[in-house]
């Protein structure tokens, strides 16, 4: 039975019994409540007609509210569905978006990794290479050290008032200001300090270059993951729950966006400055194998011409044992006669110092380098001319990039770059002309040691056994400046 009252009956207090008045029956049909009074001589409880109407009134009223809500209900579960079917489809699109903007983020950065390891790569080959040619003037300087002990050696074999120590074993051994066993030690020396510092410099590239590939790998598996994520759609088929996964993850365990981004900027930057101690590295190694092959040169071209030298007094001391002799076999000559046999040998003397003179490997050595130094000179003078087309075409390139209107006119990328390779064409510039006018000054100084030569090269018409046998003849197969140089 429907009850609109809202109390039930346990909450009703039941009314007071009325004891009947006999002989006539009084009875209450009803008295407020639906189901009656039960009372004796009822067999049920009955309803007034108002009443009855009442309670039909109500329940149509009830019926009509309780089909204007259902109404009210689905039209406002029609609207719930339609925004959250867009809200969802913004926030999907939203973060596509940001995924998408992620990825380029993404790319960039292992773009940049990926040139710096290139980078990185070419540096280390360079210093491999570098490494080599120390290797290879090392080897050089060694044979140097054989010869130069195998000429101390073997003049040990002199005896006698030649038994002394000369001008030439000065210049061999220790006792002197620049001796050439001292300066070839020196020079062992160095190079291997070079090639320690090589392969130290190295360790530290590759340890560059391995923390690059693996922020690389890294990136690289994140990109794959996020373009995955990205692609994924509510229509795709590869998507599953994922229990946990919307969970906020600890500070500790998540990097920033700005973290992020320093770890791959301080990668590169680490890997720059690595790079730039390769470059100054590798420029210090080679002015290193330089000027070790200049004064290895030098010296070996001093203890030369010491050699000269002392075959020279030699031949001085046996040309005035032959005028002795000369002497000896004139006191059967006229007076007239005697006086002019001096003249002859002095005029001797005079011819096999001029035909000596064209003798010394020296003088075509320092000829041909004066030669090449010119040569090379001219190519320094047009390289330097020709980087003025890069540089015109550098300055167009930045005028038509300052002729952009308006807010067109930014300072982006391209014009940074572009007046970065302008700095640097300017810098190339300024170390070639720098590098010309040391050239220049080194063909001064082959020009001074041509002269020098010129005037010191009557120290090469004979020699004696040990000097002139064996050690002139071994020492012929020193090393060059190219091999001294590692090449």
């Amino acid at each position: 039975m429907y009850c609109s009252d809202t109390q039930t009956l346990t909450q009703r207090t039941a009314p007071k019994e009325i004891a009947p008045c006999f002989p006539e029956q009084v009875y209450a049909t009803s008295n407020g409540i639906e189901s009656g009074v039960s009372t004796i001589g009822f067999r049920s409880g009955r309803y007034a007609p108002e009443e009855a109407q009442e309670s039909l009134n109500r329940r149509f009223a009830q019926a009509n509210l309780d089909f204007d809500i259902s109404q009210q209900t689905r039209h406002d579960n029609r609207n719930m569905m339609t925004e959250t079917e867009e809200k969802s489809k913004s926030d999907f699109t939203n973060t596509t978006e940001k995924l998408r903007e992620r990825l380029k983020d993404l790319h960039f950065w292992k773009s940049e990794l990926e040139k710096e390891i290139l980078d990185v790569i070419a540096t280390n080959d360079r210093l491999i290479k570098r490494k080599r040619e120390l290797e290879r003037t090392l080897e050089a300087l060694d044979e140097c050290v054989l010869l130069t002990t195998d000429c101390l050696n073997a003049r040990q074999r002199r005896f006698g008032e030649d038994l002394q120590q000369d001008a030439v074993e000065l210049e061999l051994m220790k006792a002197s200001v620049s001796p050439e066993l001292d300066i070839l030690n020196k020079a062992i020396a160095l190079v291997k300090r070079s090639i320690q510092q090589v392969n130290n410099q190295l360790e530290r590239n590759r340890q560059a270059k391995q923390d690059l590939e693996m922020a690389w790998s890294d990136k690289h598996e994140a990109d794959l993951l996020d373009s995955e994520g990205a692609h994924l759609k509510p229509t795709s088929t590869n998507k599953q729950h994922y229990a946990g996964e919307a969970r906020s993850w600890p500070q500790a365990a998540q990097s920033t966006v700005q973290s992020w981004t320093q770890h791959a900027h301080d990668l590169i930057l680490r890997s720059e400055h690595e790079r730039m101690a390769s470059e100054q590295l590798y420029q210090l190694c080679e002015s290193i194998a330089i000027d070790v092959a200049r004064d290895v040169v030098n010296q070996k071209d001093c203890v030369n011409v010491a050699f000269q030298k002392r075959l020279d007094e030699y031949e001085c001391d046996k040309q005035r044992l032959i005028e002795q002799l000369k002497k000896a076999s004139l006191e059967s000559l006229t007076p007239w006669q005697s006086k002019f046999v001096p003249f002859q040998l002095a005029n001797l003397r005079c011819t096999k110092f001029i035909e000596g003179m064209h003798t010394l490997p020296n003088f075509e050595k320092i000829c041909t380098e004066i030669t090449e130094l010119e040569n090379n000179i001219k190519e320094m003078e047009y390289a330097i001319i020709a980087k003025d087309a890069y540089v015109k075409t550098i300055q167009t390139r930045l005028h038509l990039h300052n002729q952009r209107p308006n807010v067109e006119n930014c300072r982006d990328s391209p014009q940074k770059a572009m007046l970065d390779e302008m700095h640097n064409i300017q810098v190339t510039i300024d170390k070639l002309r720098d590098q010309l006018a040391l050239t220049e000054n080194n063909l001064k100084h082959l020009q001074d040691t041509q002269l020098m030569l010129e005037k010191e090269i009557h120290m090469k018409n004979v020699s004696i056994q040990v000097d002139k046998d064996h050690c002139a003849r071994h020492r012929m197969a020193f090393p060059s400046a190219i091999r001294l140089r590692g090449h």
